[in-house]
């Protein structure tokens, strides 16, 4: 009985998402929503927490030759956030840290609606740059260090030109780490080479 009124309630809630989204031409998917811009794909997923009760919003952009590069998704039909280039969860980029509103308060889910709206839309679209994609990765460094994030950044300079750059950083990545992502910046060198 709790979970089919949470379910209600979630679906209540994305319907409202939907209606926000529509005027930007995303399409949805579950409970994510995506568009295609150029050579970038947005995307906003919105988070339910285990207890079912609390939810936050993720929003991405993702390069298209970095998936296809990283990912092998050159012909997308879905991006999920965690493959995007950028992201951020809205919290942060209304409050300046996480923050999880929740399901049955609906000046929470207006509090949403509204940061969607006027600050997550302006992160997608200043991130359809490869400069300011470059800016927001180096800008959040700790993230930078974590393989998916130095990838993207290396693969970044290269779309921008800086080829030897790139493939520095790749190089050093490489001795950094083992296993499966040591494996795929090797792939990754070969490619660019």
């Amino acid at each position: 009985m709790v979970e089919v009124l949470v379910m209600s309630k979630k679906q209540l809630f994305i319907s409202r998402i939907d209606a926000v989204l529509e005027k930007y031409q995303f399409r949805r998917i579950g409970a994510s929503w995506d568009r295609a811009f150029g050579d970038f794909i947005d995307v906003i997923d919105l988070q339910v927490s285990k207890s079912l009760d609390m939810f936050t919003i993720n929003m991405g952009v993702a390069e298209k030759s970095i998936l296809d590069i990283c990912w092998g998704l050159n012909n997308y039909v879905v991006v999920d956030e965690p493959s995007c280039t950028v992201r951020a969860r809205l919290g942060f980029l209304m409050f300046g840290r996480d923050s999880w509103w929740s399901l049955s308060d609906a000046s929470s889910i207006e509090e949403v609606l509204h940061g969607i709206e006027n600050v997550g839309i302006s992160f997608l679209e200043i991130n359809h740059s490869i400069n300011q994609m470059i800016k927001s990765l180096e800008d959040g460094s700790p993230s930078s260090h974590y393989p998916p994030e130095a990838i993207y950044l290396a693969l970044l300079y290269d779309r921008k030109g800086d080829r030897d750059l790139a493939r520095d950083m790749l190089r050093n990545l490489q001795t950094r780490i083992t296993g499966d992502w040591h494996q795929k910046v090797s792939k990754i060198l070969d490619r660019l080479n």
